[in-house]
């Protein structure tokens, strides 16, 4: 499933003449022996891919006189399990104790991330993390409901704000006004509702 929807995807943006695809990487190896540590999709993610490296941006400066980009970058297993002291937490400052056990797995950009918690109840509820925040944000949705909404966002960076918005009820209202006016313009088939609808079809109830 992970490896289809991204084919299929990466067709699409090289495709589309109006984006440039600035890069693509994927490793398609066996998962390794760290994500049989991890919840359950994420292990199934891991069996199809080992990483996911993806960006595109528009050609032309589209967003008064800036261009749309998207970002994706999900981690190696061994990445996402290992430390992210000096990163997501700091050791010996109290108030970053309950972010010591975030693992960063989508890594989209040098600001911001989405991860889990790694718990002995081993779930994978995805948080969105503005690094230098001492709390995640819940985006009330698995590591699968995640991958289904980005890739019909397309990695448009910071989508996850607008989950979060949907989420909410309120909050980062430019960013979601830019998401409902270019996403339909630069994917013809892409539809407001239908984003909607995918969110509350995946949402964790």
């Amino acid at each position: 499933m992970y490896k289809k929807m991204f084919y299929s995807l990466s067709e699409e943006i090289i495709d589309e003449l109006k984006n440039r695809l600035r890069s693509t990487e994927q490793d398609y190896s066996k998962s390794r022996k760290a994500a049989a540590n991890m919840p359950q999709t994420l292990n199934d993610f891991y069996s199809e891919l080992n990483h996911l490296n993806f960006e595109w941006e528009t050609r032309e400066a589209i967003n008064n006189g800036s261009k749309i980009l998207g970002r994706i970058k999900i981690l190696p297993a061994e990445q996402v399990l290992g430390s992210w002291e000096g990163i997501v937490y700091f050791k010996n400052i109290d108030h970053y104790d309950y972010m010591e056990k975030f693992k960063i797995v989508d890594f989209f950009i040098g600001e911001a991330c989405v991860g889990f918690q790694q718990t002995d109840n081993n779930v994978d509820y995805m948080e969105y993390l503005d690094l230098g925040n001492l709390e995640a944000q819940p985006l009330s949705l698995t590591f699968e409901g995640y991958y289904q909404l980005m890739m019909m966002a397309r990695g448009f960076l910071y989508w996850q704000r607008v989950i979060l918005n949907l989420n909410n009820g309120s909050g980062y209202e430019p960013l979601v006004e830019k998401f409902k006016t270019y996403m339909p313009q630069l994917f013809p088939d892409f539809k407001w509702e239908d984003f909607v609808a995918l969110y509350e079809k995946v949402k964790i109830k």
